[in-house]
C-alpha cells in the first residue's frame, strides 16, 4: 500500500475507519471468506470437524459467523487477550470454545480447519 498514491492511501484509511465503526455481524466478510475457502479447497466440508481460529477481532467475528452458518460443529478460539475471545464465545454460544493463548497449540488437535485472523504472521 505504501507504493500507492497518497489519495488512495487516505481513501483506504477512511474506508477502514468507517468499517470499524459499523458493527458487522459477519455477513459480507463471512461470505467472502467461505467463497475463498471453497475456491481454494473445493473438497472442504464444514461438518468434517472442529475449526481452530487464531484472533478475536472483527475478521474473527465474520469467520465465526460464517463457519457456524456453514455447519462447523465446534469453533476453538485463542487470542492474546482472552477477554476478547470470550466475548465472541458469549455472542455465538456453546459451539464456540475459548483456549488460553499459551495453550493454543492444543486446540489444533483433530481440527479440520485452521484460520488465522490475527495480524501475527500475515
Amino acid at each position: 500500500m505504501q507504493d500507492c498514491p497518497l489519495w488512495l492511501r487516505q481513501g483506504w484509511q477512511r474506508l477502514q475507519s468507517a468499517f470499524r465503526r459499523i458493527r458487522w455481524r459477519g455477513h459480507c466478510s463471512g461470505i467472502g471468506f467461505l467463497a475463498s475457502l471453497q475456491q481454494g479447497a473445493p473438497d472442504w466440508e464444514a461438518t468434517s470437524g472442529p475449526a481452530a481460529l487464531i484472533g478475536a477481532g472483527g475478521a474473527a467475528r465474520a469467520v465465526v459467523s460464517a463457519l457456524l452458518g456453514a455447519g462447523v460443529p465446534e469453533i476453538r478460539i485463542s487470542n492474546r487477550t482472552r477477554e476478547r475471545a470470550e466475548v465472541l464465545a458469549n455472542d455465538f454460544g456453546p459451539r464456540v470454545v475459548v483456549y488460553d493463548w499459551l495453550q493454543a497449540a492444543n486446540m489444533l488437535e483433530d481440527a479440520a480447519t485452521v484460520v488465522n485472523t490475527s495480524s501475527l504472521g500475515m
